[in-house]
């Protein structure tokens, strides 16, 4: 919603975001995981 408001004043705005997936008890980040050629079998 706060960021409907920026966007509505003309305000640009970026928001980094990051996904993690659990794997094998652990929080691995989805760029991680896939950056390392890992088949994709597990998602």
């Amino acid at each position: 919603q706060l960021l409907a408001l920026f966007r509505s004043v003309g305000i640009h705005v970026r928001m980094q975001t990051k996904i993690n997936i659990e794997q094998d008890g652990k929080f691995v980040s989805l760029s991680d995981k896939l950056g390392k050629g890992e088949s994709n079998e597990d998602l």
